[in-house]
């Protein structure tokens, strides 16, 4: 299932930049990916919830993307972002018995 779900980050990188025909930007992304991917992999390992609402979320960047609205889906990519970053501290936190502090 991790696998499925960086599987599915990696479709919506590519599904994202590729129509853009830089290769020298795809490629930079690309390294970038390669070195968040051991903390993708761990937000699907801890936060298993996030599952569902990352493909929804997905789907709706795209869907921003085809529809042309440039600015809706850097919102909304920016909210998943942080939606996923805030998901990751709160489960990490709580599994360190912080959750209560």
């Amino acid at each position: 299932i991790a696998s499925c779900l960086v599987g599915s980050e990696m479709c919506i990188r590519d599904r994202l930049y590729a129509p853009s025909g830089r290769p020298a930007s795809i490629e930079m992304m690309a390294k970038v990916h390669q070195r968040i991917e051991r903390h993708t992999n761990l937000l699907v390992k801890v936060v298993d919830e996030r599952r569902d609402g990352a493909a929804t979320e997905h789907a709706k960047i795209v869907g921003l993307c085809k529809a042309g609205d440039a600015q809706g889906a850097s919102a909304a990519l920016q909210a998943h972002i942080l939606k996923g970053g805030l998901a990751l501290v709160a489960r990490l936190q709580e599994l360190r018995g912080e959750g209560s502090r």
